[in-house]
């Protein structure tokens, strides 16, 4: 498709010319611009004053502070191929039009998940266990934000969540908070408040970690793999992301499905009789 010209003239005074008695045209012929090009330049004029708004350079202090951008939009040719320059030697730039905040990234949850941030504060923990009590149950594997994992040998008892962990000396690191991992060599995951207790409890990668087997319950409970092999569970996802309630779990087993929707038929019979009465 053929491209309209427009015609641009320049200014009288390049289009005029001194003569000894009478001013003399000049023949200069004028510079036809497309469309095309008239469009373009437009869309770079206006990228330009965008970006021009905020330049944020980093200093090697970690602070920011703005660096305005000098551009000319008369320059062309192989001398001006870049539209814009910054007079810095610093090269870690970031462009940030709207604010001087740094942006933050917001964790996925479903509704009514509490973020452990919002979780109630944990008390640190008055108990202190016999040096010659104490068996080792494995070793920080990790450290993520207010979170230490540890992973177990597979020669020691399982332990269950609330469970008290202690350290070489006898104090006590905190509870489990979550088990993960196989049944048999499960992690286990201490929470706490911040990063900063963590750092201040000099908490290491490797460091050893143990357990009281002769403290009873609530601060030593074991697990028993062959009753959790009998227990039926169910990973569906219901309302929000969420796990779904007893009535509305899906068994694989026949009898198991058979019983529990004869228990809940009974429930809302006997709720349906009180009604009545």
């Amino acid at each position: 498709m053929a491209h309209r010209p427009i015609v641009v003239y320049s200014s009288d005074s390049d289009c005029m010319e001194d003569g000894d008695d009478d001013d003399v045209v000049n023949n200069k012929q004028p510079n036809p611009i497309s469309v095309d090009e008239l469009i373009i330049q437009d869309i770079i004029d206006r990228i330009l004053i965008k970006v021009q708004k905020r330049v944020i350079i980093k200093n090697s202090f970690g602070s920011h502070r703005e660096q305005p951008i000098h551009y000319d939009s008369d320059d062309s040719g192989d001398d001006h191929l870049s539209p814009w320059s910054i007079d810095n030697d610093e090269s870690d730039i970031n462009i940030d039009d709207d604010s001087d905040t740094e942006t933050t990234t917001i964790a996925c949850k479903t509704k009514g998940e509490l973020t452990f941030d919002e979780l109630p504060k944990i008390e640190r923990l008055n108990i202190h266990s016999p040096i010659e009590q104490l068996t080792q149950i494995g070793t920080v594997s990790s450290i993520v934000n207010q979170l230490v994992i540890i992973q177990s040998f597979t020669t020691v008892h399982v332990l269950d969540l609330d469970s008290t962990l202690f350290l070489k000396d006898g104090s006590a690191l905190g509870q489990i908070f979550d088990v993960i991992g196989p049944v048999r060599q499960p992690n286990y995951v201490v929470r706490f408040n911040s990063p900063k207790e963590i750092h201040d409890m000099n908490i290491t990668i490797n460091m050893a970690i143990y357990y009281n087997g002769y403290f009873p319950e609530p601060y030593t409970k074991y697990v028993f793999v062959n009753n959790l092999i009998t227990e039926k569970g169910c990973d569906a996802s219901w309302k929000d992301n969420n796990e779904p309630p007893p009535e509305h779990q899906d068994y694989s087993d026949d009898e198991q499905e058979r019983k529990a929707r004869w228990k809940y038929q009974a429930k809302s019979r006997i709720n349906h009789g009180k009604y009545e009465n």
